[in-house]
């Protein structure tokens, strides 16, 4: 009671339920209420409801509303294919790490090291030896050591894997 006025109310809700991949959303379609007093409670009844009887939405709201939508799914889309494309990329990197790295181990076990020649450009791969530098001949003999063997030898740089 308000105002020494005895009230009625009125809730009036449609409701519907969704659900997908173990995920379920609640949705409201509509919703009507009212308070009003006892006595004008059925006219108030009859108006909120042919109110909502007589209501039909703009068709240009339904297109507007597609467009805003579908700027959504494509801004969405393009999100999710750039994180793709990052992950992708720095699976591509870790995995080449590892490929490297699993050489490098293997090339140390079997005592063989990646060369270039300088003067040619030619890889090679060659024994690793004791020696710090690697060194070629004309004749392509290789040789390890720490100082040139000779005049007709030349270094060879180490390239890492």
């Amino acid at each position: 009671m308000e105002d020494g006025q005895e009230k009625m109310a009125y809730v009036y809700a449609e409701t519907a339920l969704y659900q997908a991949n173990g995920m379920a959303n609640w949705r409201m379609g509509s919703l009507l209420s009212f308070l009003a007093p006892k006595e004008q409670a059925n006219a108030t009844y009859r108006l909120i409801f042919q109110s909502a009887a007589s209501f039909t939405e703009n068709p240009q709201w339904h297109l507007k509303q597609a467009q805003i939508t579908a700027a959504n799914a494509a801004a969405a889309l393009r999100i999710f294919h750039q994180t793709l494309q990052q992950t992708e990329a720095r699976y591509q990197q870790w995995s080449a790490s590892m490929a490297r790295q699993g050489q490098s181990f293997s090339d140390v076990l079997n005592g063989h090291t990646l060369t270039v020649d300088p003067s040619n450009g030619q890889e090679r791969e060659v024994w690793t030896g004791t020696g710090s530098t690697r060194w070629i001949d004309g004749l392509g003999n290789v040789v390890s050591a720490n100082l040139s063997p000779g005049v007709s030898f030349r270094a060879l740089q180490d390239v890492g894997r």
